[in-house]
């Protein structure tokens, strides 16, 4: 089945320079997927929504709230969002957490070959990362939200604004999080937003460190 590419449709404003760039991305993907089994099997044929739409969604709000160049995807996986942000806001700092090393040579493979100079890839445990300044944190379908931000406690300080890209569980997880987390964690539904062709809604967490 061909692979469908209607990131164009969905977002006219990006710029050709971008366009061109998720495209690169999303090709080498699909590619790097014969081999490496990147995508669960049956999805490539909508890459384009279920990842790239997704991404650019989330990516598009986070932007536009925070207020930190740096950005750490954590769990970055096969990319989505931080080579999508990395594409997008050539501004930004972005570094691509990922500790398997499968993957992790897949997101050096795609810094290279989308030539992104704003971007770098950390290999190693998740929990062994220090972040020492305020930063901007992303993780899309990594773990449940509490034990994310019990990482974050260990990895990032005070006022870094950890955004987690959820599904229908989020309510749950949320209404679930334990006292000692919201005591060091204001947590809150930032965004929603449906995936187009009915591959479902989405929402952003964000939850900023007050303590």
């Amino acid at each position: 089945m061909e692979a469908h590419w209607r990131i164009k449709a969905h977002f006219p404003d990006i710029k050709d320079d971008k366009l061109s760039l998720l495209r690169l991305f999303h090709v080498e993907l699909l590619r790097y997927n014969e081999k490496s089994n990147l995508l669960a099997a049956g999805t490539e044929a909508n890459t384009d929504l279920m990842h790239f739409y997704d991404s650019l969604k989330a990516c598009e709000y986070i932007r536009g709230d925070c207020h930190v160049q740096t950005v750490y995807d954590i769990a970055s996986g096969n990319g989505f969002p931080g080579l999508v942000y990395a594409c997008m806001y050539s501004e930004a700092e972005i570094i691509l957490v990922e500790p398997d090393g499968r993957k992790s040579e897949f997101l050096r493979h795609m810094v290279q070959k989308l030539q992104l100079k704003n971007t770098k890839v950390l290999g190693g445990k998740i929990e062994d990362l220090r972040v020492n300044e305020e930063a901007t944190a992303i993780a899309r379908d990594y773990t449940n939200l509490a034990r994310s931000l019990l990482l974050g406690n260990k990895i990032f300080p005070i006022k870094t604004r950890f955004y987690t890209m959820k599904g229908t569980t989020w309510f749950s997880e949320v209404a679930s999080l334990p006292s000692q987390i919201c005591s060091t964690w204001n947590t809150e539904m930032a965004l929603e937003y449906e995936i187009p062709q009915g591959f479902g809604q989405k929402v952003v967490l964000r939850s900023i460190r007050i303590s």
